[in-house]
C-alpha cells in the first residue's frame, strides 16, 4: 500500500529543565553520567563564561575545528560555520555563554556554546574531545555527556524551564545523522515542528511517498503526525538491509516509547 508524506524540511527539538534532573534525561543515559560523575570531577574543572569574539578565536573555534570539522563525514561549509559562530557572538555577546571543561593542568577539553532567551535556554554548538586519555571511563559517559547535566543544572538555578536543541534539516539521512536524533531523544528533548511563521527563515515543505523511499541508498529517519502542541507521535525509519545494526534499531525503538513517540522501521 502507497503511502505519501508531508514533511517540514527542518525540525526543532525541545524538553524540559526540572529540578529533579533524573527525569529530564533518558534513565541509563543519567545513569551513566552519574556512575563517572566522581572520575570527572577528580580530573576536569569546569566554568560557565560570557561568551566573547575572544573566547571564541582563542578557545572554542580551535577545538571544534580539530574535534567537528576534521571528521569524515563533516559535509558543511566551514568558512560558513565559522562566520556564523562569529556573527551570533558578535551581534549578541550579551544573549551567549559558554560552558568549558579543562584537565586539572588547564588543557581545555570541550565546550558548548549555548544563548539564554526569555525562559528557554538553547544549545548552539559543542565540540568535545573524544580521547580523555582516563582508561576506567567508557565513551558512553563521555564529556560532553557530562556537560549535559552541567548545563541543565545551570538553567534550572536560573529559573529556566526550557532546554532546547536548536534546528536540524528533516529528514535525517545516512547512520550519523540518524544517531545525531537518538542522541537527542535520549537527552531528554522531542522533536517539534518549527517556527512556521518567520519570515527570516522560511519552512518548506517535502513531499515524497513510500517508493521513494525505498530506493535509497543510505538509511533515512523521519518525524510526523504532531499534536496539538507541535510534538511528532510518529517516527520512521526506512533502511536498507544490513545497513544499520539490529541493536540500534532496537534501542531507538525503546527510546522512542520512552519519549512517547511510536517507532516503526521499515527495511527493504
Amino acid at each position: 500500500m502507497q503511502q505519501k508524506f508531508l514533511l517540514h524540511n527542518k525540525i526543532i527539538w525541545h524538553g524540559k529543565i526540572l529540578n529533579n534532573l533524573s527525569s529530564c534525561f533518558y534513565p541509563s543515559f543519567y545513569k551513566d553520567i552519574l556512575k563517572r560523575e566522581k572520575v570527572f570531577l577528580e580530573n576536569f574543572k569546569y566554568s560557565f563564561e560570557d561568551a566573547s569574539v575572544k573566547n571564541l578565536t582563542d578557545n572554542f573555534i580551535p577545538i571544534y575545528q580539530t574535534e567537528i570539522m576534521s571528521r569524515d563525514n563533516f559535509n558543511l561549509k566551514k568558512d560558513e560555520i565559522i562566520n556564523s559562530i562569529l556573527e551570533r557572538v558578535e551581534k549578541n555577546p550579551q544573549k551567549y555563554k559558554f560552558l568549558f571543561i579543562h584537565s586539572n593542568d588547564g588543557e581545555l577539553f570541550g565546550g558548548t556554546l549555548f544563548s539564554i532567551v526569555d525562559n528557554k535556554l538553547q544549545m548552539a554548538f559543542r565540540a568535545y574531545k573524544r580521547d580523555i586519555n582516563i582508561s576506567t571511563l567508557k565513551h558512553k559517559a563521555s564529556l560532553d555527556y557530562w556537560g549535559e547535566k552541567l548545563i541543565r543544572e545551570y538553567g534550572n538555578n536560573l529559573g529556566l524551564t526550557i532546554f532546547s536543541y536548536g534546528k536540524d534539516t528533516h529528514p535525517y539521512i545516512g547512520r550519523n545523522r540518524i544517531g545525531l536524533a537518538l542522541y537527542k531523544l535520549k537527552a531528554g528533548t522531542r522533536p517539534k515542528i518549527p517556527n512556521l511563521n518567520d519570515p527570516e527563515k522560511p519552512i518548506k515543505i517535502i513531499s515524497f511517498d513510500n517508493s521513494f523511499l525505498l530506493t535509497q541508498k543510505e538509511p533515512l529517519l523521519f518525524f510526523s503526525n504532531p499534536n496539538t502542541d507541535g510534538f511528532y507521535q510518529n517516527c520512521f525509519l526506512y533502511y536498507p538491509k544490513n545497513s544499520i545494526h539490529e541493536s540500534f534499531i532496537n534501542e531507538f525503538k525503546i527510546v522512542s516509547k520512552w519519549a512517547g513517540i511510536l517507532f516503526e522501521s521499515i527495511a527493504y
